[in-house]
């Protein structure tokens, strides 16, 4: 679910502001989707998804915003809106020849997840290198067995 919510919250002994921020979550799609739905079917839906977890998480941060406005200050932003239009860059490309849906999707999904964790790894994110690192590490312990 929310990693706010149930890696530092509910430790925290503040089980009920999770409770609020998933209520209010819950309310913020309940009305979306009752507006956007009937004109843009799936769309609306999706859209009242985003904005219920956006709820979620405008709570939560709130409710922490002490305990973790540091970390989110060390975060290299840069580094991930550069992923982000790589990958929505060659999502986008692939879209464009106008295959089928199902192969459309897997292709531009595998297409932004690797140039976005491509760039992540050139640029020495170091979430992303601390991954590879274990990825790595597990291999070569299942290929020494």
């Amino acid at each position: 679910m929310d990693i706010l919510g149930i890696q530092i919250l509910v430790p925290l002994g503040q089980e009920k502001t999770v409770l609020y921020s998933e209520v209010a979550g819950a309310v913020v799609d309940l009305i979306l989707n009752v507006l956007l739905i009937p004109q843009l079917a799936s769309s609306g839906a999706a859209i009242g998804t985003l904005a219920a977890e956006l709820t979620v998480l405008i709570v939560q941060f709130a409710a922490l915003q002490k305990e973790v406005s540091e970390a989110f200050r060390r975060i290299a932003y840069w580094k991930i809106l550069l992923g982000l239009v790589a990958g929505a860059a060659c999502s986008y490309w692939f879209v464009r020849f106008g295959f089928g849906n199902f192969l459309t999707l897997l292709v531009t999904a595998c297409l932004f997840f690797g140039a976005y964790g491509l760039v992540l790894f050139i640029t020495r994110e170091k979430l992303t290198l601390e991954i590879l690192r274990q990825v790595v590490e597990k291999v070569l312990g299942r290929v020494r067995q």
